[in-house]
C-alpha cells in the first residue's frame, strides 16, 4: 500500500502511526498538497492528504475512512478500536475531540499562514482559537475520568498533546519521535498492539 501526504499533517501521522500499530506495510510518499500539487493529483485528483492507494488500486481519503477500511486487513487482536459498544462510544468520544482539535488548529495555520494579512478575519480566528481551546480542554476533562488504563484504546491523547505545543520541536525544527512524544504526554511507551498513538514523528519516517 502507499500512504500519500506530508508528515506535519496530523491526520496524515494519524494513519500512518496506526499502520504501524497493526503491522501493516505501507510505502510513505512525502508529496504537498502545495508544492507537489501536479504529482499529488495525478494520484487523487482530489489533492487531499491523507491519501491511502490499496493494494489492488483503490485511492482512498479521509483518515477515519481510511482506517476503517484498514481495521478490516488485520486480525481482530490488531485492531485498534474497541470491540464493545460503551468503550467504542468512549473512544469514539475522545477521536473526536481530538480532531476536531486540529481540524481547528489547521484552519487557524491556514488563516494566518495563506491568506493575505489585509483579508484576514480576525474575529473568525478568534472563534476558531476558541473553538480549538474548548476541544482540548474537554479531552483534558475526559482524560482525568477515563483513567490510564482506558487510554491505551483509544487515539486521542498523544494528538491533543502535539496541537497543544509546538515548542517541543526540538534541533533543526524536527518533531518529535513517535515514541518520544507518547512517553512525553503520559501515554503507552512505545507503538504497542491495541493503542493508536496519534502523534508527531519525525519527518524522515517513523521510529
Amino acid at each position: 500500500m502507499r500512504l500519500i501526504g506530508m508528515l506535519d499533517s496530523p491526520f496524515v501521522r494519524r494513519v500512518a502511526i496506526s499502520m504501524q500499530a497493526m503491522g501493516l506495510r505501507y510505502e510513505h510518499e512525502n508529496l504537498s498538497v502545495f508544492s507537489t500539487y501536479s504529482a499529488f493529483a495525478a494520484i487523487n485528483p482530489v489533492v487531499k492528504a491523507p491519501t491511502l492507494v490499496t493494494d489492488s488500486g483503490v485511492v482512498l481519503m479521509e483518515s477515519s475512512l481510511i482506517l476503517d477500511y484498514l481495521e478490516r486487513l488485520v486480525t481482530p487482536e490488531k485492531r485498534l478500536s474497541p470491540p464493545e459498544v460503551e468503550a467504542f462510544a468512549r473512544s469514539q468520544r475522545i477521536v473526536g475531540l481530538a480532531l476536531a482539535a486540529c481540524e481547528k488548529a489547521v484552519q487557524i495555520v491556514y488563516e494566518r499562514n495563506l491568506r493575505p494579512s489585509e483579508k484576514q478575519h480576525a474575529p473568525w480566528t478568534d472563534r476558531v482559537t476558541q473553538q480549538l481551546r474548548g476541544g482540548t480542554a474537554a479531552h483534558r476533562g475526559l482524560d482525568i475520568r477515563i483513567g490510564a488504563a482506558t487510554r491505551r484504546h483509544h487515539v486521542g491523547r498523544c494528538l491533543a498533546f502535539y496541537t497543544r505545543d509546538d515548542s517541543r520541536r526540538g534541533a533543526g525544527g524536527r518533531l518529535p519521535t513517535a515514541r518520544a512524544a507518547c512517553r512525553a504526554s503520559g501515554g503507552a511507551a512505545g507503538i504497542s498492539r491495541g493503542a493508536v498513538q496519534v502523534v508527531a514523528i519525525t519527518g524522515g519516517g517513523a521510529p
